[in-house]
């Protein structure tokens, strides 16, 4: 693997494999270069475009997860991409955990609790845990990150 013109290393590496990514971790040996060390190390923090698959949400219409990282490769968090097709819909429901959201494009109307609001693109949202929420995507669809803790989740479907 080259690192830096000129470098020719050796070095003994894990490989392992979660959700069809290829991860490798070095083994590290007394002396070895710390900078090197932290370049190979990088591997376990970066996820291609691409290398995540798409999962139809069959509770709704339209819509669909990219598990980008997953509560097995990070402690605290997992972070998820959805993707709804123009009117896509998810239905009313609660879920045991809070979730924070990041519009990457397109609109719609979130409701949570007794609210609606228009939200788009550049636009967060805070659905707090157990708090009945719903998704209705605009006429050009509607994409997002949904970052929630790791912690044990039960969806209920309200509608």
């Amino acid at each position: 693997m080259p690192l830096a013109a000129g470098f020719n290393l050796s070095v003994s590496l894990v490989h392992f494999k979660i959700d069809s990514v290829l991860f490798c971790k070095p083994l590290m040996r007394k002396g070895f270069n710390q900078q090197i060390f932290k370049e190979l190390a990088m591997l376990n923090y970066v996820r291609k475009k691409g290398t995540r698959e798409s999962l139809e949400v069959t509770a709704g219409q339209g819509t669909s997860m990219q598990v980008l990282i997953s509560s097995e490769e990070a402690p605290n968090f997992a972070c998820r991409k959805f993707v709804m097709a123009p009117h896509g819909e998810m239905p009313k429901h609660t879920n045991l955990v809070e979730h924070e959201q990041y519009i990457l494009r397109g609109s719609a109307i979130v409701e949570i609790g007794d609210d609606e609001y228009e939200v788009s693109e550049g636009d967060s949202v805070y659905i707090p845990a157990r708090v009945p929420h719903s998704y209705k995507a605009g006429k050009d669809g509607f994409e997002f990150i949904c970052v929630v803790p790791n912690k044990e989740d039960k969806i209920e479907i309200l509608e």
